[in-house]
């Protein structure tokens, strides 16, 4: 029986759903080719760091803060005084009795100041960590668009050499249908699986144009700008980690762990800061003094000069409702500080490990599937249609054998997307731009 027949006595169910399919694919626009040059990761993460607002945020916070804690250092204004006492007449200064000139200088108890600079100078390292923390996950954010946008293409490449597949079975199949080796039920289900195969590329396009829209915002550019990217890399370029050094460098330098240290001993510093408010700031000053003797006419008796020098001292008399409340308040800030510092010492370790077990999975996953399980699908791909070809195997056989080469090559790539964007997230744990 010819192969127009078969179409012709297909139920009208499914005649509909062909046609519904084919007009449904034939509505997907296809990705044009992104022109111009290929935007290296590289130079894309230095241009979403560029005009990173959250890093210009943290930045001018940190240089906020180190002119803060250099301003602990400088000395209090001093205050200058003139008075002109005793005048007969009213606001003569010609008749006053005397005048004075005096100039005080408040001075802090020694090593306060020292000791607020050293708590700036912690406030400002910890907001420094915040800042490296930021920019490393920054990092972390560009690749992972990068290698989505990377991944969602080549999907879309293999969901095209999908279609060069399964346009073969379809020829395959309609060759021994003609043959009377197999029924139209065969016929209709190759078209279903190709049609099926078209409709799934608009999950792909979508993904594409998410992970590009993604890109773009952390550049600063339109939403959907063309923007070519490199492929992905090859697994071995992500070295195998050991996880006693990952442990020492992670202890070393993760900013995380670093920021809370420092805002743990800027608090401590606090503490002690409080418990220094028991001890009494000072005031020293100098006069010169001038002076009439008595006399009803002050300007014609004889001048007398003077000189003082005094020293104040404030007395922490209400310590009970002042200071002693300042103890208390710096004490659970020190508290809550360390014990952040403990916190965040032992999630880091476990997120950590958990990194390091995850990227040696992939590893070995990455390798079974590169070294057998691709090719192996490969193989069975080419055996299923010289053996349906045959007549050794039924449709059903060849299906499974086209679907589960798309789905070892889909989960391949999505495995390797994934491997370079953990092995990142290990890089800020270890402080490292990975």
């Amino acid at each position: 029986m010819p192969f127009n027949t078969v179409r012709i006595i297909l139920n009208s169910r499914l005649l509909w759903r062909l046609a519904s399919a084919a007009a449904l694919a034939a509505s997907l626009a296809c990705p044009q080719p992104l022109g111009g040059e290929t935007l290296p990761l590289t130079q894309a993460i230095q241009a979403a760091k560029d005009r990173s607002p959250d890093i210009a945020n943290l930045m001018h916070q940190m240089l906020a803060a180190r002119a803060q804690a250099r301003q602990a250092l400088s000395l209090a204004d001093p205050s200058v005084s003139v008075a002109v006492n005793d005048m007969n007449g009213d606001f003569n200064q010609a008749d006053a009795g005397s005048t004075s000139f005096g100039i005080d200088q408040p001075f802090t108890f020694p090593g306060k100041a020292l000791l607020n600079w050293a708590q700036g100078k912690d406030q400002a390292e910890a907001l420094e960590h915040q800042l490296r923390n930021t920019e490393i996950q920054l990092v972390i954010n560009v690749k992972t668009a990068y290698y989505q946008l990377a991944l969602a293409r080549k999907n879309l490449d293999l969901n095209t050499e999908q279609e060069k597949i399964l346009e073969q079975i379809v020829s395959v199949v309609k060759r021994r249908y003609e043959a009377a080796g197999v029924t139209e039920v065969d016929v209709a289900n190759a078209q279903l699986a190709q049609y099926a195969n078209q409709t799934s590329r608009a999950d792909l396009v979508l993904a594409e144009k998410t992970a590009l829209s993604q890109l773009n915002v952390m550049l600063g550019r339109e939403a959907e700008a063309d923007v070519e990217v490199e492929a992905l890399p090859d697994p071995d370029g992500v070295p195998k980690v050991d996880k006693v050094e990952a442990l020492t460098k992670m202890k070393a330098h993760n900013p995380q762990i670093l920021s809370a240290a420092s805002t743990a001993s800027a608090a401590s510093k606090g503490l002690t800061l409080a418990w220094m408010g028991l001890l009494p700031d000072f005031q020293v000053g100098v006069s010169d003094n001038q002076y009439h003797l008595a006399s009803p006419n002050y300007a014609s008796s004889p001048l007398i000069e003077t000189h003082s020098f005094n020293v104040q001292a404030n007395v922490p008399l209400w310590a009970l409702f002042n200071e002693s409340q300042s103890i208390l308040a710096a004490g659970h800030s020190n508290d809550a500080a360390r014990a952040g510092l403990k916190s965040q010492a032992e999630q880091s370790e476990q997120a950590l490990f958990a990194a390091v077990e995850t990227l040696d999975d992939n590893a070995a996953k990455l390798a079974l599937y590169k070294d057998h399980i691709l090719p192996l699908s490969e193989m069975c791909m080419k055996l299923a249609l010289i053996n349906y070809g045959t007549g050794k195997i039924g449709f059903q056989d060849l299906a499974g054998a086209a679907a589960g080469l798309w789905s070892t090559r889909s989960t391949y790539y999505t495995l390797l997307a994934g491997d370079v964007t953990a092995y990142a997230q290990y890089g800020q744990l270890v402080g490292e731009e990975l």
